[in-house]
């Protein structure tokens, strides 16, 4: 009789668990921005230099309300892909470009963290995509906007302003509002 008791508390544990994430139900879904900047024409070549941008306003909000989601029920939200096109001159590619690295900030500019990089850059290209971080970026995509900031060093002189697309793609996983 012990032996029953035992195997069928067990069981109701069991049970017990795995019920409560039955009653919980997330989402997964994809979050696209796109922020257009310049790289200012520079005159020093292998010297870091700043490209504050102004703040994003993100469509994550609009995203959580087609997919029954709210910003306080993200559970994780990872930047799966970041590419950067040169928009103008049209003639103009990445040759003229060592390294960039890309920071993201809260709208208020505070907890700045970095997001994705390249290093070593050789493209002849017009496009190129950067290495991601894996940092789980909830505080920020929980705010209606947030602050990008470039980090370039350029491996050749930049005579003239350089305009760019930055194209940000996050996977979102929250849960249902109820």
């Amino acid at each position: 009789m012990k032996k029953h008791f035992l195997t069928l508390a067990v069981f109701l544990v069991i049970i017990g668990f795995s019920s409560c994430s039955l009653f919980r139900k997330e989402i997964s879904f994809n979050v696209n921005d796109t922020v257009n900047t310049k790289i200012p024409a520079t005159l020093n070549i292998n010297v870091p230099f700043n490209i504050p941008i102004p703040p994003v306003s993100t469509s994550a909000t609009e995203e959580f309300e087609n997919k029954h989601t709210a910003p306080d029920l993200l559970e994780k939200v990872a930047l799966t892909d970041l590419t950067i096109t040169i928009t103008s001159p049209s003639d103009q590619t990445f040759a003229f470009l060592n390294e960039i690295y890309i920071y993201i900030q809260k709208s208020d500019g505070s907890d700045e963290r970095l997001i994705a990089s390249a290093t070593n850059i050789s493209s002849t290209s017009k496009t190129i995509s950067l290495t991601c971080t894996e940092e789980n970026l909830v505080p920020y995509l929980q705010e209606s906007s947030y602050k990008l900031r470039l980090k370039v060093k350029a491996k050749q002189i930049l005579t003239h302003d350089v305009y760019v697309s930055i194209n940000l793609k996050f996977r979102v996983t929250a849960q249902l509002i109820k």
